[in-house]
């Protein structure tokens, strides 16, 4: 099972350039791949979400040999006009929850008496709160994560080809009511509140 590690959450502490060019190699990495191997599931990790990509798009940023000119280059390789609209489309909404907070929800959790269950994350991404849950809970556990972006979807398959990833908007995936039991209603809940900004 892989795991989100130090030297993964340190990436993230890194600058706006560095984690862009590590997306688009996680990009690239994705669409060569079925499967992840470890060293490759480590770079995939990597992937920060079209949040770390605005400045990409941006015209004015393509004067000379730039690193947004380049990453837009690359992914104009990489992605399918389809992808590239809905990519543009994301960047204003899309962000990275941080590792602090979602180790702080796994710590409430557990101080509640929660051990394990069915999960559902929404607009999960890359699955990072599935990486950072701890192994007695999640032995325990199955996952769903709902992505709407096909691209990052896809990099959460490969990341945690145990759960079960829909590349869809959440309003369209239909879940029976008895696929989660009451404890389980309650993590879903606290999950959500990262779509309003409360653990922003």
């Amino acid at each position: 099972m892989f795991e989100i590690t130090e030297e993964i959450e340190e990436h993230f502490d890194s600058s706006l350039r560095i984690k862009a060019e590590a997306t688009v190699e996680a990009i690239a990495l994705s669409k060569s791949i079925q499967i992840g191997e470890p060293d490759q599931q480590i770079e995939l990790a990597k992937a920060s979400g079209w949040g770390t990509l605005t400045d990409i798009w941006v015209g004015a940023n393509h004067q000379g040999n730039t690193w947004q000119y380049r990453c837009y280059e690359r992914l104009c390789q990489l992605l399918t006009t389809a992808e590239i609209q809905a990519a543009k489309s994301a960047t204003a909404t899309a962000y990275q929850t941080s590792f602090e907070v979602i180790r702080a929800m796994w710590d409430l959790l557990a101080a509640i008496g929660f051990t394990g269950g069915a999960i559902i994350e929404p607009a999960c991404n890359t699955l990072s709160f599935m990486g950072c849950q701890p192994q007695n809970m999640r032995i325990k556990s199955k996952w769903v994560g709902v992505e709407l972006d096909p691209t990052f979807a896809q990099i959460a398959r490969l990341l945690y080809p145990e759960a079960q990833i829909y590349a869809q908007g959440f309003e369209k995936v239909s879940l029976s009511d008895s696929s989660f039991d009451k404890s389980d209603r309650e993590l879903v809940t606290l999950i959500t509140l990262k779509q309003l900004n409360w653990f922003r």
